[in-house]
């Protein structure tokens, strides 16, 4: 029983080790845009390891670049929206959706194959990885 509590204890300080940062990621806004600044508030009091996910660049007002995706955003009674679709999330929700990464998505992918409800499922390994391939021949 106490090994296994010191295994759960060295995961968590490793984790924590991990999400830690050399410098702490700040957002700075543009003090004349109510949305930058409402963004800055937004990104600011989040945990550190969720900032570094968050990587929006103000193009324009209200128009940012999110990875490689332009997004609109704007504000509803205090409360900014995105434009995504034919409709908008709160940006909690957008956070919530899409500040996974892509690496996480890979990681919890490969664990569903490996440990998952997929474990030991031949055909939808092969799959995977045929995907997998195809995906980094295609990369530039």
């Amino acid at each position: 029983m106490r090994d296994l509590e010191n295994e759960n204890l060295h995961k968590l300080v490793h984790e924590a080790q991990n999400t830690l940062c050399e410098e702490p990621f700040i957002y700075k806004p543009i003090k004349e845009d109510a949305i930058d600044s409402k963004l800055a508030h937004f990104i600011n009091k989040k945990p550190l390891n969720m900032r570094s996910r968050m990587f929006f660049e103000r193009e324009a007002p209200g128009v940012y670049r999110y990875n490689r995706k332009r997004v609109f955003m704007k504000l509803e009674s205090e409360t900014i929206v995105i434009r995504v679709g034919g409709g908008f999330l709160t940006i909690d929700e957008f956070v919530q959706i899409y500040c996974g990464g892509v690496e996480e998505q890979r990681k919890r992918i490969t664990n569903m194959v490996y440990a998952g409800a997929c474990q030991g499922n031949k055909d939808y390994k092969s799959f995977y990885f045929s995907q997998n391939n195809i995906e980094n021949k295609n990369a530039p």
